[in-house]
């Protein structure tokens, strides 16, 4: 099967859209078809209050697609996201479709998709079944690529040892992003996936559980802190 060429990017942005994992996925994609035309780039969503949606939908220029949940027993999100996919099979043009969800409801869309002879990536941010993996024709395994990322030896030369450990985790986090500063809630909600949701300044022995704080204090001699806003930045020092 020929590479990808002419590609449209389904997000499932309820669960997926945090933004350093965001730039990573497209990262990816481009790494995947360096010469690829991206024509559809959608976002679909149903969390209304989301007060950082606006600026992630300019800046990865997504066109969002928002879908009301009527019924707390149905996902309506995957249910408007399965049909514009099925739509947009129907232009014979558009040869690579792009999965972006941690959801592994998409089973049946990705087979027929594949029927129908389009290429197609998946991604996700959590673990997911090798079984579901195989389906696509390639996978963007962004759980995988912080796990091999942490891997590498950063040294620290801080007296905890579970400091240092952090200290890589977030260095390598960062080391992704193309900013001079990011969003402590973006290298937070990473955080929590590395250390399977148990990421708790308290567990580095600090006093209390308060993240933006930790970093701040504990963290000071490594990370500088600044806001904007009511958001708070970070970078590694130098």
């Amino acid at each position: 099967m020929k590479k990808p060429e002419n590609i449209a990017i389904l997000i499932d942005y309820d669960n997926f859209n945090n933004e350093l994992y965001l730039e990573w996925l497209y990262k990816a994609i481009n790494k995947i078809s360096p010469n690829g035309r991206l024509l559809v780039n959608y976002a679909f969503y149903s969390n209304l209050s989301d007060t950082k949606l606006n600026r992630k939908l300019q800046k990865f220029e997504l066109t969002p697609i928002m879908q009301i949940n009527h019924s707390d027993m149905k996902n309506a999100t995957d249910i408007k996201m399965t049909i514009e996919t099925l739509k947009l099979l129907e232009n014979e043009y558009i040869d690579t479709f792009v999965i972006a969800s941690n959801d592994s409801d998409f089973s049946a869309v990705v087979d027929y998709l594949k029927f129908k002879g389009r290429y197609i990536i998946g991604a996700s941010t959590k673990d997911v079944t090798s079984q579901y993996k195989r389906r696509f024709d390639d996978f963007v395994d962004l759980n995988a690529m912080i796990n091999q990322s942490t891997a590498q030896e950063v040294m620290f030369d801080d007296k905890d040892k579970r400091i240092n450990e952090l200290l890589t985790h977030i260095k390598n986090i960062m080391d992704a992003s193309d900013k001079e500063y990011v969003h402590l809630s973006d290298v937070g909600n990473i955080l929590r996936d590395i250390y399977k949701k148990k990421f708790n300044p308290k567990n580095f022995g600090y006093k209390n559980g308060r993240t933006a704080e930790f970093f701040q204090v504990r963290l000071k001699k490594y990370i500088e802190c600044k806001k904007d806003g009511l958001v708070v930045l970070i970078k590694l020092r130098t």
